[in-house]
């Protein structure tokens, strides 16, 4: 196999660079649409299952809830995702919604949200899970009131994905731009070493003048 030239190999290296370059860009920017759509849409979600946590109350020892419309209006707007929630008594027992809905996921005993990631009916969800303490204006006696909130992950990923092209883009045209005027370079500086080859070729074997 003939030997590369000093060209060829300063090409090759050039491109190797590049795509090593390019590959971790694209890594990053990825990892980065994936943490924006994520903020995005848990603000959404937190602000339905703070809406719902508002409504939820004691009285003569059940528990009351009132879902307000607007807590499924805003996750509805987008078309993909399919939104699910669950409202658990001070006992543990199921209010309304979803019976298996985050069943894994620990109760914590303050009005802090938390956000989570599961598995729900084998798709994977993010869950908004927050909790009430709630008094009985009859009896006195209160408790903590679960409420959890969780969307498919459908929308997020098409978000990732258009900010993850749309900031792909310009890199790639940068990148190939880039390697168009390296190339250029690359053989106009080596011109003069082509020119000194094509005049060694054209001489006779005892040509040496």
């Amino acid at each position: 196999m003939a030997r590369l030239s000093i060209e060829r190999r300063l090409l090759i290296t050039t491109a190797c660079l590049f795509l090593v370059i390019g590959s971790v860009l694209a890594l990053t920017v990825r990892a980065y649409a994936r943490r924006a759509a994520d903020e995005a849409f848990d603000r959404v979600l937190t602000a339905s299952a703070l809406s719902i946590a508002d409504t939820v109350a004691i009285e003569e020892g059940a528990v009351a809830v009132d879902i307000p419309y607007s807590a499924f209006a805003i996750l509805g707007t987008s078309r993909l995702n399919r939104v699910f929630y669950r409202i658990t008594a001070p006992d543990g027992s199921l209010v309304t919604g979803s019976p298996t809905l985050g069943l894994d996921i620990p109760a914590n005993p303050n009005e802090t949200l938390h956000l989570h990631d599961a598995v729900y009916r084998g798709e994977p969800v993010r869950i908004a899970a927050v909790q009430r303490f709630r008094a009985d204006t009859v009896t006195g006696t209160g408790g903590w009131i679960g409420i959890q909130v969780a969307e498919t992950r459908e929308a997020r990923r098409e978000l990732a994905g258009q900010l993850t092209l749309n900031g792909m883009l310009p890199a790639v045209a940068i990148a190939l731009l880039a390697c168009g005027l390296i190339l250029a370079s690359v053989r106009s500086a080596f011109s003069p070493l082509r020119l000194i080859e094509s005049n060694l070729r054209a001489r006779r074997p005892s040509d040496l003048s």
